[in-house]
């Protein structure tokens, strides 16, 4: 009767091979305490369990069964970089599935402040000028008007020319941290008209309020500052950076697998931060003072 090697080959390809019991049961989706029962000898696997370490170690179950694999030292050559390059495989997939996560979280986020935006302010101003206009025209109707058809073709000539500008309306959406990073912003304070030929009609822009002394050298503390929403930013941009849902304004730095966040302060207090790029998304490029963009009406 041949004799059973089975814990025996399990035991020695997996520590030959320097991975975990936690590690290839994981990638087996087989239960911790199962595999180690296996190894030790105090539980022999069903079929199915036998076939999927089978596949996954590349080796015959009749070899695994009757052959004393710890005598075959070239063996471990043939099944070496296929076991390792399957198990991490499978922790770039989480990594991947993980940053996926987080993206559509975000987009959810985005999406949800311009509804919010939409029932707290636009929907509210649309209704109001509506109600004006209503006003106004049941105000006209009610007065008794006379038209002289001697000067109506004239009076065109003394109406004064107006000033043909068109603006958009930029909401305020709260604080965000000049030192350390303060709660995202979501909440609608205020809105501002801005000359629509200062800005880009496909972009979408903010207006945040600085906090702390962190950015002082450019923007002092609770000045006005407008930002374009974007992605894309460039080295020695200044930007809005969200970090665990909260937001922050830096100037922006990027290294091969990080990201520092530089003040521009007279504190010396103030120190640059740096995250992994995981951890970090940008929210938009500050594009300078609100005053600046208004004064040029």
């Amino acid at each position: 009767m041949k004799k059973n090697y089975f814990c025996e080959n399990l035991k020695y390809i997996r520590s030959s091979l320097n991975i975990s019991q936690k590690e290839i049961a994981n990638h087996l989706k087989l239960n911790p305490s199962s595999y180690s029962n296996y190894e030790n000898g105090r539980r022999e696997p069903g079929i199915d369990a036998l076939i999927k370490i089978s596949d996954f170690l590349n080796v015959e179950i009749d070899m695994l069964l009757t052959k004393n694999l710890s005598n075959n030292p070239n063996f471990l050559k043939d099944i070496q970089n296929k076991v390792s390059n399957d198990i991490n495989y499978d922790e770039k997939i989480k990594d991947i599935n993980l940053d996926m996560c987080k993206n559509i979280l975000f987009e959810l986020e985005n999406k949800k402040r311009k509804c919010l935006s939409l029932i707290n302010y636009e929907i509210p101003k649309k209704i109001k000028e509506i109600d004006n206009l209503i006003k106004y025209i049941n105000l006209y109707n009610d007065q008794d008007v006379e038209i002289s058809e001697e000067i109506s073709s004239d009076i065109i000539n003394f109406k004064p020319k107006e000033k043909n500008i068109e603006y958009r309306s930029i909401n305020l959406i709260g604080k965000v941290s000049a030192g350390n990073p303060c709660y995202a912003f979501e909440e609608i304070l205020d809105s501002f008209n801005i000359p629509s030929n200062l800005l880009c009609p496909s972009k979408d822009y903010f207006i945040l309020k600085v906090k702390g002394d962190s950015m002082n050298k450019i923007y002092s503390p609770g000045e006005l500052i407008l930002i374009e929403s974007t992605t894309l930013v460039d080295n020695n941009d200044i930007i809005i950076a969200i970090i665990d849902e909260e937001a922050t304004c830096k100037k922006v730095h990027f290294y091969p697998n990080e990201i520092a966040l530089i003040p521009q302060s007279s504190n010396p207090l103030h120190k640059v931060q740096t995250y992994k790029l995981i951890d970090v998304h940008i929210s938009g490029k500050v594009l300078g003072k609100l005053f600046d963009y208004i004064k040029n009406e």
